[in-house]
């Protein structure tokens, strides 16, 4: 009989308890968990039946590491639990910085790309649109060299999303993350952030456009 998944949370805060759910709906064991605070990690442990390890002991024998961290804090917990051979699920924001995106990119490449970002819309009906809309564009042979995927909403009235330790500025005003806008270069050579929801613009473009019943309008700009 096989063994069911195990996972380690990293992080013991509301995200956490949601994906400690989440884990017990589909078979999966949590075996441990991490925090700032040691009793705010033994209090959490203790409800689900974990031990508690320290960020450095991550994965701590688990299959997988679920990172819901303060996002300053999430490259390096990533990081962490990839390069001992545990496989990921990073919570958003993703990472603070587009240096950082690129940087766990390339992690995950080394390791056998297990890592999952946990960011709703990055599996929405809008972003699954423009997926299929840019592998028409590639069957063509026209060269894409950016795409913008938008999606309108307002900011959060809940948790801690607004707070600049939180990622306030790189979330909503940035628009570094894809909770408000998809940016991303997808030519060789160009940014392999684009795969994470991150990226630039790119000038001089020509545009093939699409708009969905929903209408909203998908862009892509092929080179000119």
């Amino acid at each position: 009989m096989t063994e069911p998944v195990s996972i380690a949370l990293c992080g013991a805060g509301m995200i956490a308890r949601a994906h400690a759910l989440a884990a017990t709906s589909i078979g999966a064991r949590v075996i441990a968990v991490a925090s700032r605070t040691d009793e705010t990690a033994h209090k959490f442990a203790d409800e689900i039946g974990a031990r508690v390890v320290s960020y450095a002991q991550l994965p701590a024998g688990a299959d997988v590491v679920v990172v819901a961290t303060p996002p300053a804090a999430h490259f390096d917990h990533a990081a962490h639990a990839l390069e001992r051979g545990a496989a990921v699920l990073l919570e958003k924001p993703l990472v603070t910085t587009l240096n950082e995106a690129d940087r766990l990119v390339d992690l995950a490449d080394r390791h056998g790309n297990r890592i999952l970002y946990a960011e709703n819309l990055a599996y929405a009906p809008i972003t699954l649109a423009a997926i299929r809309t840019v592998a028409s564009i590639a069957a063509k042979n026209d060269p894409l060299l950016h795409l913008e995927v938008r999606s309108v909403q307002s900011l959060p009235a809940w948790g801690n999303f607004t707070s600049p330790e939180w990622g306030w500025w790189r979330t909503f005003r940035s628009r570094s993350a894809p909770t408000r806008r998809r940016r991303g270069a997808c030519s060789r050579g160009a940014s392999r952030r684009s795969r994470l929801g991150v990226g630039s613009t790119t000038r001089g473009c020509d545009r093939h456009s699409r708009r969905r019943q929903s209408g909203v309008r998908i862009g892509s700009r092929g080179q000119s």
